[in-house]
């Protein structure tokens, strides 16, 4: 209807309603209802993004909704989503271990969003959202505490106490996620704008989730650079060992994502900042180091 394809919307709802007779009473009911609707969005539906900042309650609106898919992926979800077999690895667990923990978590976090379908509506919004975020507090301290006190440091031994609380924090954590922010995050945004903003504030608020997803994928890329950058200034660098200058043969664009999350974890912890300028010409001396040892490959 909205594209201006009334027969094919017809014809749509005949075969969904009548075994596609398109004179039922009941499909034409529907048609001009669906009609009525497409006319009147298209009158008062906003013709700009810029009606979303003129007036102060729209604007207020906006801001929540993209405050609240902002906070959602500032959560770190995503990080311990794409990353949780380099974070269980730093408490000495192993690679088949892990694919096994990661499974159970996903199983807990659709059960999650099964209970957030099921309550919703009879706990509320704001304290589900407010209590989600405080139970990530605690796992995000209790983690990240286990990982402070517990680090593995002999591969003979293993202490299991902590690796199991750092799994449940882990479980918990998604779980939460999955009940509280993750569902609201998406559900409040397309609830308290209006008729006439929604479409744009929805969009608006969409691409600010992807846009921060993409931001904290992107930031472990910037420390890769500058735990490298730090070891071309040589082994007597404070930041810097032989096992950090190893990978440095290849080019961190080019590595492969395992290859990354390798480097990653022998990368020192406290690196200093890295200009773009300099992430710049490391590039270059990166890859001028892999067409050196691709030459006698392809001769």
């Amino acid at each position: 209807m909205d594209q201006g394809q009334e027969e094919k919307a017809l014809h749509t709802l005949a075969r969904l309603h009548a075994q596609g007779n398109i004179g039922d009473e009941f499909v034409q009911h529907e048609a001009e209802e669906i009609r009525q609707s497409v006319a009147l969005e298209r009158e008062v539906e906003a013709k700009s993004y810029l009606e979303l900042f003129k007036t102060k309650t729209t604007f207020r609106r906006l801001l929540i909704g993209v405050s609240l898919q902002a906070s959602g992926q500032l959560t770190g979800v995503s990080a311990i989503q794409y990353f949780s077999p380099t974070i269980f690895k730093q408490i000495g667990i192993s690679s088949q271990d892990t694919l096994k923990y990661q499974g159970i978590s996903n199983l807990l976090a659709l059960f999650g969003e099964l209970c957030c379908f099921l309550f919703i509506d009879k706990l509320g919004r704001r304290k589900v959202l407010i209590s989600g975020n405080l139970i990530h507090m605690v796992c995000f301290l209790v983690g990240t505490i286990l990982l402070a006190k517990f680090p593995p440091t002999d591969a003979s031994v293993t202490n299991h106490a902590a690796q199991w609380g750092f799994i449940a924090t882990t479980w918990i954590y998604n779980y939460t996620f999955s009940a509280t922010v993750g569902p609201l995050s998406w559900i409040i945004p397309a609830e308290i704008f209006d008729t006439r903003t929604r479409a744009k504030g929805v969009a608006l608020s969409t691409m600010t989730t992807f846009a921060f997803n993409t931001m904290i994928v992107s930031e472990r890329n910037i420390q890769i650079y500058r735990a490298a950058a730090n070891c071309q200034k040589g082994p007597s660098h404070s930041n810097c060992n032989r096992e950090h200058r190893l990978p440095l043969l290849l080019p961190v664009h080019r590595m492969q994502l395992h290859e990354r999350r390798l480097l990653l974890a022998a990368a020192p912890r406290n690196v200093k900042a890295v200009s773009r300028k300099d992430q710049f010409a490391l590039r270059l001396t990166l890859d001028r180091r892999w067409q050196k040892q691709a030459a006698p490959c392809s001769g």
